[in-house]
């Protein structure tokens, strides 16, 4: 088959599998692949033949019969893309921003992937951390390249078609970060075209028609990484510990988002603060959610993830805590601040 082939059939089994209301991983599943192959098979994307003849073979086609009728779609209407009743939705992207470390960022960016993954969301999880925190909290290390397939396409070096998108065993993808992300600081600052800052939302814009929600773990501090993260986001979600640093990173990523707002991405909103390790026991814990409560100035989530040693147990294993024990206190509340985030977002879809 040639491209236009590809791109003709890929259409058309893809508006097959949307009126059987197949999803991409229960295809996935059957054909014993990555999601991210049958979302090439849509798109047109592979070059071979015999991904597009299994997947016919699914809905009782041969790839010629297929390949027939995709052609005569296009004959009569212009394109098999419009069959479509109604585009799919795009995905809505929450960035985890502080300016802090140690405020359990990474543990929440972890969790509320997976907690959105149990409510049926096709989840991406972006490692934008030097560290690989969130790499290593999802078993991915050794395949991870220390991120070297982000930095390729952040340094303009690679296509974002060569982007390796990693399937986890907990029901959700990532893209890897880890040290070498670090070294594409410098590419992205000194961009000519002055737009280094919008090289990640080119990635995120590719991605957003695949996913539902996309997570992205963005690096602590006031780096040229948090804040192409940013402009990337559609809402930032501060975790803050209770101590006055954390407060204080706070504070400076929503001013980030105002000034964001101005020259970059003025659809971006600061959903809210997460307090995050909250001891009951502890007055300056009670402190912390009073001052954001009384401030007014910035919106608190009204789930707490409270204190828990299965946190560091679920980390010591690299295994999220909604998969190492969904039973914990813990968990129940990351589940529980990922139903309020999609109270959030529906109202403001």
């Amino acid at each position: 088959m040639n491209q236009s082939d590809r791109k003709a059939l890929g259409s058309y089994l893809k508006f097959i599998a949307d009126q059987q209301n197949i999803t991409q991983h229960q295809l996935a599943n059957r054909l014993d692949c990555e999601r991210t192959s049958i979302s090439k098979v849509f798109a047109g994307q592979l070059k071979t033949d015999p991904p597009y003849a299994r997947l016919a073979e699914l809905f009782d086609l041969s790839l010629d019969d297929a390949l027939e009728r995709a052609h005569k779609i296009i004959e009569l209407i212009g394109t098999v893309s419009g069959l479509d009743v109604e585009p799919e939705p795009e995905a809505y992207v929450i960035a985890l921003a502080t300016q802090k470390g140690g405020t359990a960022k990474t543990t929440t960016a972890i969790n509320l992937s997976l907690a959105f993954s149990d409510m049926g969301h096709r989840t991406l999880l972006i490692d934008m951390d030097p560290q690989g925190n969130a790499t290593r909290g999802v078993g991915l290390e050794h395949k991870s390249q220390d991120g070297s397939s982000l930095t390729r396409v952040l340094r303009g070096e690679a296509d974002i078609s060569e982007l390796l998108i990693l399937e986890t065993d907990f029901g959700l993808d990532l893209i890897a970060g880890g040290p070498e992300v670090a070294t594409a600081q410098a590419d992205m600052m000194i961009d000519q075209e002055g737009s280094g800052m919008l090289r990640l939302d080119r990635i995120v814009r590719a991605l957003r028609p695949h996913y539902d929600r996309i997570i992205i773990d963005s690096p602590p501090g006031a780096g040229i990484l948090q804040g192409a993260s940013l402009v990337a986001a559609d809402g930032i979600v501060a975790p803050v510990d209770s101590s006055d640093n954390a407060i204080q990173g706070a504070e400076r990523v929503a001013e980030s988002v105002e000034a964001l707002n101005r020259f970059a991405n003025p659809d971006l909103a600061f959903l809210g603060v997460v307090l995050t390790k909250f001891n009951k026991s502890l007055s300056h814990c009670h402190l912390t959610r009073n001052y954001f409560d009384k401030s007014g100035e910035m919106p608190r989530f009204k789930s707490i993830i409270g204190v828990d040693a299965q946190v560091t147990a679920s980390e010591a294993k690299r295994t999220p805590l909604l998969r190492h024990n969904p039973g914990s206190r813990a968990a129940k509340h990351y589940t529980q601040l990922a139903r309020e985030l999609e109270e959030v977002i529906h109202g403001r879809s």
